[in-house]
């Protein structure tokens, strides 16, 4: 996925209505963040049942 993909991928909200499992599944094999790091990280917490303690 090119620099301009993810950033149209991130535009279009395509994590919106998805579970925390079908957000990990799809944005742990990409090179490219295509959504806000922090709803990202909220959903690798939930799918993996640990809360980020820092």
């Amino acid at each position: 996925m090119t620099k301009e993909e993810a950033i149209a991928k991130a535009a279009s909200r395509w994590y919106e209505g998805k579970s925390p499992q079908e957000i990990v599944e799809f944005q742990l094999y990409e090179d490219k963040l295509c959504m806000p790091l922090q709803l990202y990280q909220e959903a690798v917490e939930k799918v993996l049942g640990r809360p980020d303690t820092l």
